[in-house]
């Protein structure tokens, strides 16, 4: 059975709005980004198309990992002097590079919807194995 969320599931835009600082609290405590969980909530809200829902929570995940980082200030000066975490930035920099350019050129909307859904039931399955 196929289920078009358009006519049966809305969510209310000002919802959205009110859930961001949950989602930081949630991507948190879960060690998850927040994308993970804001890019359903933005799908369901109708907010935008798919490209704009993946720029937008590509930021909020960028914004929330800076948080985290800051938090965690401690930890992050002990990291700091391994010289295989010098290579994590630039990682994080070409995989974004090599997305947006998927994104916005290469992927059709219903195909970046698609890869939402499987990152979102990864992330589930991470959660619940690492509680057993």
């Amino acid at each position: 059975m196929v289920v078009d969320f358009k006519k049966n599931i809305s969510i209310n835009e000002r919802w959205v709005y009110a859930a961001l600082p949950v989602i930081g609290i949630m991507s948190g405590i879960t060690g998850i980004g927040g994308g993970i969980y804001l890019a359903p909530l933005l799908h369901l809200s109708r907010w935008s198309d798919a490209r704009r829902i993946a720029a937008l929570t590509s930021v909020f995940i960028m914004i929330n990992s800076l948080a985290g980082l800051a938090a965690r200030k401690e930890q992050l000066e002990e990291m700091i002097f391994e010289p295989s975490y010098f290579l994590l930035p630039l990682a994080a920099v070409v995989g974004g590079a090599i997305g947006s350019r998927l994104s916005a050129s290469i992927l059709e909307p219903n195909m970046i919807r698609k890869i939402t859904a499987g990152i979102l039931a990864f992330a589930a399955i991470k959660i619940y194995l690492s509680h057993l």
